[in-house]
């Protein structure tokens, strides 16, 4: 065996040369990298890098296959970002309609309210849309019966000489008086009032007489 540095001859046991004193230990191989850095990856995913680095211990195939894991990885996890993005976004919109929705519900039933508190104050609500029977009066007053045929009229803006039925139908919110009696009874009348109307203003009529052959009496008080 020669020694490295002067080509002495030296034994294998030896630790030294005897000739230049030069240390013939065994050096460790230290793996320092060949190729310090093979591919600096960047993957747009919020500045997030991906070094990969390649080294004596490393075939390129394992590095190769560190690099998908690391691309992996990201794409999850950005994936994960959008999707926490697009759920926030979700629970706004959703928070969005489900308020307008619930506007939309107070407005409604508070419309209905207002139906139900506007057809409370007619007599005879359905007296334009259907026929009535004896059993629709049933138990109805004689000035009830008078102010049910009135409100017929009255639906379509007529006036009343009557300062009792004027004052009764100006206490209700769905009435507007718009046609003088005498006017509205030449003009309006026969084409304002539907087939009902005009039949159920003759049955209530003739209930009102068959009770009391005067009528009832208005401004008596």
């Amino acid at each position: 065996m020669l020694c490295p540095k002067c080509g002495a001859e030296v034994r294998g046991e030896d630790t030294f040369c005897d000739q230049c004193g030069y240390s013939l230990k065994k050096r460790k191989r230290t793996f320092l990298p060949t190729i310090v850095t093979l591919a600096l990856i960047l993957i747009a995913a919020g500045g997030t890098a991906v070094w990969i680095v390649m080294d004596d211990h490393h075939t390129l195939e394992e590095v190769w296959a560190q690099y998908q894991e690391a691309q992996n990885s990201l794409m999850k996890e950005n994936i994960a970002k959008v999707q926490s993005a697009q759920d926030a976004q979700g629970e706004c919109i959703s928070e969005g309609e489900t308020a307008e929705k619930q506007e939309a519900d107070v407005e409604e039933t508070e419309s209905e309210n207002a139906q139900i508190s506007e057809q409370d104050q007619y007599i005879l609500p359905e007296s334009n849309s259907r026929y009535l029977t004896d059993s629709d009066i049933d138990g109805m007053s004689l000035r009830e019966i008078n102010y049910a045929k009135n409100e017929i009229y009255a639906r379509h803006g007529r006036k009343f000489d009557s300062e009792e039925l004027q004052t009764y139908f100006d206490s209700k919110s769905w009435y507007t008086g718009k046609y003088e009696p005498s006017d509205f009874d030449e003009n309006y009348s026969g084409s304002m009032l539907n087939a009902y109307e005009k039949k159920n203003a003759e049955f209530l009529s003739e209930k009102e007489f068959s009770i009391n052959s005067n009528g009832y009496q208005l401004d008596a008080n």
